[in-house]
């Protein structure tokens, strides 16, 4: 004779009269985690997954996002009527809740979305979304969100495939912040170059054209066009300086400049050679330039013209292949990539000091108040030095770098398809978004 009961486990035993057992049928429900009740039949899910927390895209001040989250009943049984509750950081809020009241039967699911809306710059938000029955909790899941702080927005533009103008910000311990693509359009301009002031945003194109845009969108204007390609451009507080080459070895450089409310256009120099970089302060614009027909190790030269016009003055010659320049109003700073140096020079000429040598192919460079960056082509590596020399720092390696940019505090980049970024003392590389191809990068507000 034999008897079926259940354990109270849930087990299935069956029992012989004499109490022999003859086999046990274990029952397995799901697994106990974070974002479910004790029976492990309740979970708050996105996409079809459980997820014990969520964390919002960074959002600059002012601004909101919402996200809709399933209160699912995995298990067996009718779960019972349910209450919903958000306690923590006021930024949270609920936009709609499908839950409160309801019963959930077995694959049963309702919905609440919750919104992040930060008041302030800099924060650092956290919330707990519950659901519970009967004054116990049933689930629960953990929310945080971000605001941007003052470090301001990286500014990039994507050439062939996609041709867009963008910004991003990277805040540091926060998911990045939601990318925002000022303009579209542009893949058959070939953006190449791209600067940014206090409220635009300046690119250069193969097409020949020079436009800007509000640094947070709108109507896109041609400051000037005709211009053959523009691979390299500045900004001051009141002209856009660029260089541009008409034929098709690239070596007839020309720099220019117009005003960026629009205008004339000035040519500045002519017969450049194949230039590779352009930066501006109060009073001179600076390249750095390859001869024409003159591949030559030792060939290249460091130049300067006032911001107005006037007379070109070489500052350097023999810098094999110059790559990037930069100057911090004190000093220019360049790359030589035949020379394998990191260099520098008194706005006004002088005496040419090597800040690093022995780098395998030094390309991209920036400078912030106290140190030089750059990427070295060869090894992948994002390097630094101080402004006053001293020791190089290998703040990454590993990378494939196209374009270099530094804001005070981190230093980013990009390359294989993503913009990334380190920060200035050194530590872990953080992908801060997906940036198909993009041949120039810049800092801004």
């Amino acid at each position: 004779m034999m008897w079926v009961m259940r354990s109270a486990c849930g087990s299935i035993l069956a029992l012989c009269s004499t109490g022999c057992v003859l086999g046990v049928l274990v029952l397995i429900l799901p697994a106990v985690g974070s974002g479910k009740d004790a029976s492990g039949s309740l979970a708050w899910s996105r996409g079809g997954v459980a997820i014990p927390s969520y964390a919002f895209a960074t959002l600059d001040s002012g601004s909101h996002a919402s996200t809709t989250f399933r209160l699912t009943n995995w298990g067996r049984h009718v779960s019972g009527k349910f209450a919903i509750h958000l306690t923590g950081s006021s930024a949270f809020s609920i936009k709609s809740n499908r839950c409160t009241g309801r019963n959930l039967n077995v694959r049963q699911w309702c919905r609440v979305t919750v919104v992040y809306a930060p008041s302030e710059e800099g924060a650092r938000d956290r919330a707990v979304l519950t659901a519970t029955r009967e004054h116990r909790t049933a689930a629960k899941l953990t929310l945080s969100g971000c605001s941007g702080d003052a470090s301001g927005h990286v500014y990039w533009v994507t050439d062939t495939v996609y041709g867009t103008v963008n910004k991003t910000q990277f805040v540091e311990g926060c998911l990045p912040l939601n990318t925002t693509t000022l303009v579209t359009g542009e893949e058959y301009s070939f953006p190449h170059s791209v600067a940014v002031d206090s409220t635009h945003v300046y690119w250069g194109s193969g097409d020949g054209t020079v436009k800007k845009v509000p640094i947070s969108g709108g109507t896109v204007t041609t400051l000037a066009s005709g211009q053959g390609a523009v691979p390299g451009l500045a900004v001051d507080g009141t002209h856009v300086y660029w260089v541009s080459f008409h034929s098709g070895y690239w070596d007839d450089g020309t720099v220019k400049e117009v005003p960026i409310s629009g205008g004339s256009v000035t040519t500045l120099a002519s017969d450049q050679g194949r230039v590779s970089s352009l930066a501006v302060d109060a009073t001179h614009v600076y390249w750095a330039n390859l001869l024409p027909n003159d591949d030559g190790p030792g060939a290249g030269t460091l130049s300067e013209v006032p911001v107005g016009g006037g007379a070109v003055t070489t500052l350097a010659s023999g810098q094999g292949w110059p790559g990037s320049v930069a100057v911090d109003g004190t000093y220019v700073y360049w790359t030589s990539q035949g020379n394998g140096t990191v260099n520098k020079i008194p706005v006004g000429g002088g005496t040419v000091t090597a800040l690093a040598t022995g780098q395998g192919g030094p390309t991209p460079l920036a400078v912030d108040s106290t140190r030089v960056y750059w990427v070295n082509y060869n090894d992948g590596t994002v390097n630094s030095v101080p402004l006053g020399g001293g020791a190089v720092t290998t703040l990454a390696s590993g990378q494939s770098a196209e374009t270099l940019a530094v804001d005070g505090t981190h230093v980013y980049w990009t390359g294989s398809g993503a913009l990334k970024e380190v920060p200035v003392g050194g530590g872990a590389v953080n992908v801060v978004t997906y940036a198909g191809y993009s041949p120039a990068l810049a800092v801004g507000p």
